[in-house]
């Protein structure tokens, strides 16, 4: 039997929670019988998530040092898995110890299908340089993680992976139909989705330095999106994903873009924060999807939902341009409000071809996130 451990991805996030439930599928689907040790302050979530799935899964607060080391000793390979490397001083310093532990037992350490961030500082560009060069292999799942990381000239070639969550299926439509309905979706009527990014001046310094903030360019970009989903209200019903961190977020984002409608009750906002298969499924059955978000222009590619993206960071662009649909994105501090609806009105006339082109991508990004994990096997 295999140990395998595995630290890097919060629960906060949906986009999060559909990473971890792919990845650890695929170690299952690969090295069936696994013992998997998640080192996660989210221990009752995680256990939860696959609680109908025979896997031999535990979970370990970071924060248990003793347990932590122990695990790391007994571990065949360790492995950060998702987006730990951003440049706060805690968070560097605690990769840093996991990696220098696992290095101390002789343990392989494996950056899988990772997301890089931009390092501005020295001593951020000085640790995670460290951190990568130990390690004995790097991949990431972006192209702009792969420039960030050779920018860094790190001595570790990086890899360039699909996201691990290409491999996910949505729920039954009988189930997802039952959610729309106590959430008051007609069913019987198409409706589109739209995800936001509720940006204001309480967000960490490190996210108004990588988004280029200013309170004039945030207000001038929710309206044009308000004047946006006025529009699409007038034709569809427009479901709004919760999709932050906390639902909250959500609910004055909602209140933000109900400002321009005739009939603010036409935009739906979901009751709560539903699970990350739920929402695959929610936008599985949708015609479009106004996706401010990676991660949900991520399962509209899984669903073949066609897509209109807006952009708040690079990652975004390089999704668009990798599943075929780059002239769909649209950078946040520059929105148009002529060029945003010609591109909806656009989409949605062209679905069906917006959907084969989506195909014919995720079907091959699938294959490949499956075969990516041969880096695992390649150490154990």
């Amino acid at each position: 039997m295999k140990k395998i451990c595995i630290w890097g991805t919060s629960l906060k996030k949906i986009a999060d929670e559909a990473q971890v439930i792919a990845f650890i599928k695929i170690i299952n689907d690969r090295l069936p019988g696994s013992e998997i040790t998640l080192l996660s302050r989210y221990g009752t979530l995680m256990i939860e998530l696959f609680k109908n799935e025979d896997y031999k899964i535990r979970t370990i607060r970071t924060i248990n040092i003793p347990k932590v080391i122990f695990a790391l000793y007994k571990t065949d390979i360790f492995i950060f898995e998702g987006g730990p490397f951003y440049e706060q001083l805690q968070q560097a310093l605690v990769c840093w110890g996991l990696l220098s532990i696992s290095k101390l037992f002789k343990k392989p350490v494996v950056a899988y299908a990772a997301t890089a961030f931009h390092f501005r500082t020295w001593w951020g560009c000085t640790i995670y340089r460290n951190i990568f060069n130990r390690m004995d292999a790097v991949t990431v799942r972006e192209s702009i993680g792969k420039e960030i990381l050779n920018d860094l000239k790190i001595k570790n070639e990086v890899e360039l992976f699909a996201d691990p969550r290409f491999i996910l299926s949505p729920l039954n439509q009988d189930y997802i139909n039952e959610i729309l309905k106590k959430e008051n979706v007609d069913i019987s009527k198409p409706y589109v989705c739209i995800t936001t990014r509720f940006m204001h001046d309480k967000i960490p310094k490190w996210v108004k330095k990588s988004h280029h903030y200013t309170e004039k360019i945030v207000q001038d970009s929710n309206t044009c999106i308000s004047k946006i989903i006025a529009y699409l209200s007038e034709i569809k019903q427009v479901v709004l994903i919760p999709m932050h961190p906390e639902y909250e977020e959500d609910q004055q984002m909602a209140n933000t873009l109900r400002k321009n409608m005739k009939d603010p009750s036409k935009l739906i906002l979901l009751s709560k924060r539903y699970r990350a298969l739920e929402i695959l499924g929610i936008i599985n059955y949708a015609e479009m999807i106004l996706a401010s978000r990676v991660g949900s222009a991520v399962f509209a590619t899984v669903t073949r939902t066609p897509i209109i993206a807006i952009s708040y960071e690079p990652r975004m662009v390089d999704h668009m341009k990798r599943c075929g649909l780059g002239n769909y994105v649209f950078e946040w501090r520059k929105l148009n409000y002529t060029e945003l609806k010609n591109s909806i009105e656009e989409i949605l006339l062209g679905k069906e071809n917006i959907k084969g082109i989506l195909d014919g991508n995720a079907e091959t990004f699938k294959e490949k996130a499956i075969s990516n994990s041969d880096v695992i096997l390649r150490f154990i």
